[in-house]
């Protein structure tokens, strides 16, 4: 689980991270109601240590495209 910071959220960041190849679920998706903070869901289990790597570092471009409003 990434939680983020406001104003982000994850269903913004969703669909730009796959842009990126990264496929993120907000936790939003799960909620029955208004989230307290919001969040991304991460899966990595069964991934080369050197993909982990290469995806975090095209969450982070992610995370600061959309926070200086330069989503793809």
């Amino acid at each position: 689980l990434l939680c983020l910071p406001r104003p982000l959220d994850g269903r913004r960041l969703s669909p730009e991270a796959l842009h990126h190849g990264l496929d993120l679920t907000p936790v939003s998706a799960f909620a029955v109601s208004p989230q307290q903070r919001p969040g991304l869901l991460l899966g990595f289990g069964g991934i080369p240590d050197q993909e982990i790597v290469e995806g975090v570092a095209r969450l982070e471009r992610v995370l600061r495209q959309v926070s200086n409003g330069v989503a793809s």
